[in-house]
């Protein structure tokens, strides 16, 4: 899934170059500022607030009227031992300490449990991750279906809060990547939903 963007063939400066290794359009973006002095805010300092290991190549730029990406993958674990996994991954802050479970319908934190209703998924959460710098903050949205007789299949899907956010820098991809790997989702059967920078042709939808 964290596919790295080609390096520049030529000299665009270091600070743009550095920009190039983590994301193809904001590669685009460096060099046009470097060789043409183009009016745009330098790359560079927007990607600052993505932490520096975080997988941040998949830049969104409002696909869901906001930037966005929901993913699809699967948990070598039923629908249950797969939300509370969640729970105890996110409990203390998650896999970089920036993640909070908020307080859903109810009252309570994590995850509801809709079995007890005719609907395809087993449970539904709510965590929300606030960036490096503590300027942003994203919402993640995670649905948990049954996958076969032992599996689940989990939809995250990753908002920026702050409307308008025409590019994310790869943030709310980042946020899904991390939390997927925290709960040991397996390495085959990964699927962009929407968003994640993934573009799609207006003539396919009908």
């Amino acid at each position: 899934m964290r596919v790295r963007a080609p390096a520049p063939t030529r000299d665009v400066g270091p600070a743009a170059a550095a920009v190039c290794a983590r994301s193809l359009v904001a590669c685009a973006v460096a060099f046009c500022t470097h060789w043409h002095g183009a009016a745009i805010a330098a790359p560079e300092e927007a990607l600052k607030d993505c932490a520096p290991d975080a997988p941040c190549e998949r830049v969104d730029f409002g696909t869901c009227g906001n930037a966005c990406c929901g993913v699809d993958f699967r948990v070598p674990k039923g629908t249950s031992a797969t939300a509370d996994a969640f729970k105890k991954a996110l409990s203390n802050g998650g896999p970089d300490g920036r993640y909070t479970l908020p307080p859903l319908n109810g009252g309570r934190p994590g995850f509801t449990d809709l079995r007890k209703f005719p609907v395809d998924a087993d449970f539904i959460g709510q965590v929300v991750h606030t960036t490096a710098k503590r300027n942003f903050h994203d919402t993640i949205n995670i649905r948990i279906a049954p996958d076969g007789s032992k599996g689940s299949l989990v939809r995250a899907f990753s908002i920026s809060d702050i409307g308008g956010a025409l590019g994310d820098n790869g943030q709310n991809f980042a946020n899904v990547d991390r939390i997927a790997e925290a709960v040991g989702a397996s390495a085959d059967g990964w699927q962009i939903a929407v968003g994640c920078g993934e573009t799609r042709d207006t003539a396919e939808i009908q």
